[in-house]
């Protein structure tokens, strides 16, 4: 949260700095396991891969190299990313 506060003009920073700090989540929750069962371990770093696959993709539309056209197609993979997450996760239950 406060990155989107202090870095409010400078989107690829914040995205750099979220990749950062997911990347960090990924690792403590494969090294550290906080949660007592293995299970739910796993179902957090199965979220927080879709959340850095998700940042990835949004990076991507930022480029000024992509025409309309491929921003257009990372738009509907970034949907199918979210889809594909929440419909797991809803598995889950």
């Amino acid at each position: 949260m406060i990155i989107l506060v202090y870095l409010e003009r400078y989107s690829s920073l914040q995205l750099c700095f979220h990749m950062i700090l997911t990347m960090f989540y990924i690792i403590y929750f494969a090294h550290i396991e906080p949660y007592e069962v293995r299970v739910n371990n796993d179902w957090e770093i199965f979220n927080e891969v879709c959340i850095m696959q998700v940042t990835y993709f949004l990076a991507m539309t930022t480029s000024p190299y992509l025409g309309a056209e491929d921003k257009y197609l990372v738009g509907w993979v970034y949907i199918f990313i979210v889809c594909i997450n929440v419909l797991v996760n809803f598995s889950k239950i």
